[in-house]
């Protein structure tokens, strides 16, 4: 007596079945249910991405959410964006796919779900970082990022909340038209870059401060002075670009 003990309960289900809760979506999309169970900033595209909230990414996910998404196809994930805090002093935020929690920047890459399969969402106390978003691999997700902004042979410009990210005839992506030369990238900018033709990277230059600054690929954050050399991408991958407050 005398403890204030809580936990989050239980939900179990006889395998095969509908493994959903015993109410309506919220949302659909032809790729995801939402079943937002306490909050209604949990979110889906129609594009075939589940996020943790509209606007992951340029601000912070709320707090005590508990959402869960059931998948209506079956596929692999790929992640855009995950950035989630992992302090359990502010309650152990973290994504749920089958039987394993993701949390930080390490999300649920090339992770496979069948159709029927329940991917969970929940915040603690305290919303203190971008989200995510994960997509359903082939799909075309770019409802998801904003505005297409600009193109070049090899890449499609997506800004969701900055003009400074910039993209180059030669092939390149840049955190901000003059990166290289002396002058600094903004705070909060936020934009993706989408690969038009398959290759590898090849970095010319890679100096971003550390913690919610970002470059990530292939699931993948950079951040500091170790840049993604070397790794390849495919056409229609997706390259995110994030800079903190």
């Amino acid at each position: 007596k005398g403890y204030d003990i809580h936990g989050s309960g239980f939900i179990v289900c006889m395998a095969g079945s509908t493994k959903g809760p015993l109410f309506p979506p919220v949302k659909s999309s032809e790729y995801w249910d939402l079943f937002a169970l306490n909050n209604t900033e949990c979110d889906i595209a129609p594009s075939g991405c589940i996020k943790s909230h509209p606007s992951a990414g340029p601000s912070f996910y709320g707090s005590n959410v508990y959402c869960r998404f059931r998948a209506k196809q079956s596929g692999n994930l790929t992640v855009v964006l995950f950035d989630i805090d992992t302090s359990y002093s502010y309650g152990g935020d973290h994504l749920t796919v089958g039987d394993k929690d993701y949390s930080g920047r390490s999300g649920p890459e090339g992770i496979t779900v069948q159709a029927g399969d329940m991917v969970t969402w929940e915040s603690g106390r305290y919303g203190i970082s971008n989200g995510f978003i994960v997509c359903m691999a082939g799909s075309n997700m770019t409802d998801a990022f904003g505005p297409l902004v600009k193109s070049s042979t090899y890449w499609d410009l997506f800004a969701a909340n900055s003009s400074e990210c910039d993209i180059d005839p030669e092939g390149c992506i840049k955190s901000h038209a003059f990166a290289g030369a002396g002058t600094d990238y903004e705070n909060d900018m936020y934009c993706h870059f989408r690969a038009k033709q398959s290759g590898n990277l090849s970095v010319v230059f890679f100096n971003t401060f550390n913690w919610h600054y970002y470059l990530m690929v292939g699931g993948m954050p950079y951040s500091g002075t170790s840049g993604p050399e070397g790794i390849s991408v495919e056409a229609g991958d997706v390259v995110t670009w994030r800079s903190g407050d």
